[in-house]
């Protein structure tokens, strides 16, 4: 068969849709949004004080279940003075993914704060307390530089620890 025969085109392109029309049918869907799954764990809050102990200020915020690093939560209290207690919560995996994340009552002894101010405040209860090992004041030195907390809110920190 020549190829300038139009009966070779015609069944070339013939042949062409056959195979476009079946590759559409075999197609498999694309992707599906998978349903988000709900987490379910328990969180450990204590409230940020001068009094509060080291080890209360470490596991602070930490995430205890199924889904998380440590399955099980620690035995409260962790010593005699401990004032913290675990919060339980159920979240979706969506809403963790969007940054959405739990985070339980804060409560500290300057009032309310916002995450930066909070965070800050803790990385400085840590690096004030006597019992702080090396390692860890220096990671937590870094924490605190590092943060989002203004100016104002530094200094009455400081101001705060050291009174």
């Amino acid at each position: 068969m020549e190829i300038y025969n139009p009966y070779f085109w015609l069944l070339f392109g013939g042949f062409v849709v056959f195979m476009a029309l079946r590759g559409r049918r075999n197609r498999k869907p694309g992707p599906q949004r998978s349903r988000p799954s709900t987490m379910r764990g328990q969180l450990l809050t204590t409230s940020l004080a001068k009094t509060t102990p080291l080890v209360c200020l470490l596991d602070e915020g930490k995430k205890y279940g199924p889904f998380f690093l440590e399955k099980t939560p620690p035995t409260l209290p962790h010593c005699p003075d401990c004032s913290c207690h675990l919060q339980d919560f159920v979240s979706d995996s969506q809403s963790w993914f969007e940054g959405k994340v739990p985070q339980g009552k804060r409560q500290t002894d300057l009032g309310d704060l916002a995450d930066g101010d909070w965070r800050y405040y803790k990385a400085s209860l840590i690096l004030a307390h006597p019992e702080t090992d090396p390692e860890i004041r220096d990671q937590f030195s870094l924490l605190a530089e590092s943060g989002t907390a203004d100016e104002a809110f530094k200094n009455r920190a400081q101001a705060h620890l050291r009174g």
